[in-house]
């Protein structure tokens, strides 16, 4: 005999539904153009287009705050999709910036994937202030070669927030090859310990309620 608990299981289905969608929802990235798909569109394959302070390269979500960077589209120097961005060039401090839509108070986690063919400094801010645990140095794998996925986390203290990401080359211009390539930029909500805490028992409140009435019926039914 088929056992239901019609309102039972609509409230677990309801919050099944809500716990599913809550951690799609903090994981949205806030970042527009996070893999540079978006960025030089009328870029042949395998070239490198370099742009200049203070322009976008993507419409208006990048732009480049200092120096010189570029979107590079050889295959070997990308992660995902088609393009990434190449941030060192020559000697001197490049930086690429985008500003975000915050709430004062919440906790992002920052993200992005990255490759050298030489080790160069590097540092990301949050608001203009340095991201603690972000790298201060990408680590040298060549090209082609394994990036690694570099995480952190900040506060946001306005809601409007400016995400900074600088390259600094040790290197003259002769040897401007030597390079970083960033790829998959991504900054998400942290979700809050007690909204997944209050989800958890909705959840087991839900089910718990459908198990007791199932055990009921199967007991009248015998």
């Amino acid at each position: 005999m088929e056992l239901r608990s019609k309102s039972g299981l609509a409230l677990a289905v309801v919050v099944l539904t809500g716990l599913a969608a809550y951690p799609a929802h903090a994981a949205g990235n806030l970042v527009q153009d996070g893999g540079f798909e978006l960025s030089d569109p009328s870029a042949p394959a395998n070239t490198r287009d370099n742009f200049a302070a203070v322009t976008s390269f993507d419409g208006g979500f990048w732009t480049v705050g200092q120096g010189v960077v570029g979107i590079d589209t050889t295959n070997k120097f990308v992660l995902t999709g088609k393009k990434s961005l190449f941030l060192t060039d020559g000697s001197g401090l490049n930086a690429v910036t985008q500003t975000l839509s915050t709430v004062v108070g919440q906790v992002y986690t920052i993200s992005f994937d990255a490759n050298a063919d030489s080790a160069n400094g590097v540092s990301v801010l949050f608001g203009g202030i340095p991201v603690a645990g972000a790298p201060t140095t990408i680590a040298q794998n060549g090209f082609p070669g394994a990036f690694t996925t570099y995480t952190a986390t900040a506060t946001a203290n306005s809601a409007s927030t400016v995400l900074t990401l600088e390259g600094f080359s040790h290197f003259a211009p002769t040897t401007a090859n030597q390079t970083v390539e960033i790829d998959n930029v991504s900054v998400a909500a942290v979700p809050e310990a007690s909204t997944i805490a209050s989800l958890g028992l909705l959840l087991a409140s839900g089910l718990g309620g459908v198990l007791v009435t199932a055990r009921k019926k199967a007991k009248s039914a015998a």
